[in-house]
C-alpha cells in the first residue's frame, strides 16, 4: 500500500486529534467539606409603664384602673404572657407613727393575661384588668390622705 504525503499528514492529524481529544476530556476528581452559619437575633427587654395616673382613692371607695403600656424596642415581635403589678411602698405628707398608711391597706387586682406577640413599639393595655382600691379598715386612715402608692410592673 502506497501512502502519499497527503494521506500521511491526514493520518497524523487524525492521531493527534484523538490524543488531544482524550487529553481534553481527562479530569481530576476530588471531594471536600465546608462550613457556614446563620446567626439568630436576640430579644430586647420590654418596658412597662403606667398609662396615666390612678387617682381618687378613698377608704371603701371603688377600685380604680391601673392601665399600662408595654414598649417593645426589639427588631421584631416579642411574646409577653403576663404582666405582674406589685405595690412597693406608700409615701405621703400625712403618714406618721400615729397615722400610718401601708400597702396592707390597699387591694391590688392583677391584670388579665397578655398572651400575645407584641409588635415593635408601644402597645396600650387599657383597660388592663388591673385595679387598686383603698380598703376601709374601720380605723382612722388619715395617714393615707394624699398618699402615693408606688407600683412596679414585671413582664414575663
Amino acid at each position: 500500500m502506497k501512502f502519499t504525503r497527503k494521506s500521511l499528514v491526514a493520518g497524523a492529524v487524525l492521531v493527534a486529534s484523538v490524543v488531544l481529544g482524550a487529553t481534553a476530556y481527562g479530569f481530576w476528581t476530588t471531594s471536600g467539606t465546608g462550613t457556614g452559619s446563620a446567626v439568630t437575633g436576640t430579644t430586647a427587654g420590654v418596658t412597662v409603664t403606667q398609662a396615666g395616673t390612678t387617682t381618687g382613692l378613698y377608704p371603701g371607695g371603688p377600685a380604680a384602673p391601673v392601665n399600662f403600656n408595654i414598649n417593645n424596642p426589639g427588631p421584631g415581635n416579642q411574646y409577653v404572657s403576663t404582666v405582674t403589678v406589685a405595690m412597693t411602698g406608700v409615701t405621703g405628707p400625712n403618714i406618721s407613727a400615729t397615722r400610718p398608711c401601708t400597702t396592707a391597706e390597699f387591694v391590688l387586682t392583677q391584670p388579665a393575661a397578655i398572651n400575645t406577640d407584641l409588635p415593635v413599639g408601644s402597645t396600650s393595655f387599657s383597660p388592663s384588668g388591673s385595679t387598686i382600691a383603698l380598703t376601709n379598715t374601720a380605723v382612722n386612715q388619715d395617714g393615707c390622705k394624699s398618699a402615693t402608692v408606688a407600683l412596679s410592673f414585671t413582664a414575663a
